[in-house]
């Protein structure tokens, strides 16, 4: 009896090695393409298992994009009806989710203060024709925004929450007029205050909307959410003799 209950643990484990062998076996990898709207950063062939999950994708861009999971909107065309298909259910695989080999998928970055809507261009920055491509084994994000930040450092105004005030007229470091609607903290973003903005042009990334969160309302693409230290008011500009109007829209495009 004993060697009859040893051949049957030996069949039983032989089964389930089978079984396991055919689950990874039939698990479909599939190369992705990814544009980063923000940044212009193009990401091509990107490897994925089809039982990932859509948090598994976005913590594998993280590093690749410098975009936080929590921010990322990722989005594909959905072929059958040729409409923008935005990605929702973290814990959902990517065959729930529809996807196949050689999409093309969007990735939005939905906080306005992070690094990456915050990096912009000039003349002297665009190469490629202002595309920043990271391919297989390049360094991605970490050599794109290095390139970026040596030739177009941000400008730090040192101005603080409290010296600001509701309606107040400011001037961005991204070249932009416009008026504060909102100062304080916000709820699913990092930790620290924000001033929100209303754009006198509709070079901004909201209607005042973040997160779901409606810090005020204004017209679409002309709202922006960014630190204190990032803005300075028009008088102040007005009295150092300092011109302080819009740019050129083509000069600043990919500024927020």
């Amino acid at each position: 009896m004993g060697h009859n209950f040893d051949f049957l643990e030996i069949g039983i484990g032989l089964i389930f090695s089978i079984v396991n062998f055919r689950v990874g076996f039939n698990m479909t990898t599939i190369r992705l393409d990814f544009t980063h709207v923000g940044l212009g950063l193009e990401l091509t062939e990107i490897m994925f298992n089809t039982s990932q999950t859509l948090l598994e994708m976005k913590k594998k861009l993280y590093p690749k994009t410098g975009t936080e999971p929590n921010n990322m909107q990722l989005s594909v065309l959905d072929i059958a009806t040729g409409v923008k298909r935005i990605l929702e259910g973290d814990e959902s695989t990517l065959e729930q989710l529809g996807l196949e080999n050689a999409n093309r998928l969007e990735l939005v970055d939905t906080n306005d203060s992070s690094i990456t809507n915050n990096l912009y261009e000039t003349g002297d920055a665009k190469t490629n024709n202002g595309k920043y491509e990271a391919k297989r084994g390049d360094s991605g994000f970490a050599k794109f925004r290095k390139e970026r930040e040596t030739k177009t450092a941000a400008i730090d105004t040192g101005m603080k929450i409290d010296d600001f005030h509701l309606n107040q007229r400011v001037f961005t470091q991204n070249g932009y007029n416009g008026t504060i609607r909102y100062l304080g903290a916000v709820s699913g973003l990092s930790s620290g205050d924000f001033v929100g903005i209303e754009l006198d042009t509709p070079n901004g990334k909201n209607d005042g909307t973040i997160k779901g969160i409606e810090l005020f309302t204004c017209e679409e693409n002309h709202g922006s959410l960014v630190r204190p230290n990032t803005v300075r008011p028009l008088e102040l500009d007005n009295d150092n003799g300092i011109k302080s109007e819009s740019k050129n829209d083509n000069e600043y495009k990919d500024e927020i």
